[in-house]
């Protein structure tokens, strides 16, 4: 978090999970939601020098709730995955539709961010397959990695991103 790698792992399942980061800046403490610590790529709000990043907080999952995720990584081991996802879902009280959710994909854009359109198609829809396929869709219109050196193409990322959805939303439901 402190580095502000849009890919780590522990950005993207925190960002779902609606963290807040507990953080001492110019020597005040105080609580910000994580989302607010990445001014870019590798670019903190943080000031290594003078700020510290003392923990997180985020509400655990209650009745009907749930979250995972999953990465797809470079059989070479390179630290950072090609993209991750992770989702917390709640379900309504039948269980059978997603009552609210969030997503985040990572990295896609120059910060962490959740999928909102995805999001937005999936609240109040029924859960199971035919609602997976139509977040997939959204996410083929509005997400749009690009491609990395280190990682892979956009046109790859972009496929990995349809994949990842298909794993993570059906399992975080359950």
């Amino acid at each position: 978090m402190a580095h502000a790698l849009p890919a780590g792992d522990g950005t993207t399942s925190l960002i779902a999970l609606d963290a807040e980061a507990d953080v001492a800046l110019d020597g005040v403490r105080q609580w910000l939601p994580l989302g607010d610590l990445f001014v870019g790529p590798g670019q903190s709000r943080l000031d290594q020098t003078r700020d510290l990043l003392v923990g997180f907080r985020f509400r655990l999952c209650g009745r009907r709730e749930g979250s995972a995720f999953k990465r797809i990584m470079r059989p070479q081991g390179v630290a950072l995955p090609i993209l991750g996802c992770a989702a917390w879902v709640r379900l309504d009280e039948s269980g059978e539709r997603y009552d609210d959710l969030r997503i985040c994909i990572g990295p896609v854009a120059r910060v962490p961010a959740r999928a909102e359109a995805v999001e937005e198609v999936l609240r109040g829809a029924t859960v199971g397959a035919e609602s997976v396929e139509r977040a997939v869709s959204v996410a083929r219109q509005t997400l749009h990695p690009r491609t990395s050196k280190f990682r892979a193409t956009a046109a790859y990322r972009q496929e990995m991103i349809e994949v990842l959805l298909r794993r993570v939303l059906p399992l975080a439901a359950q």
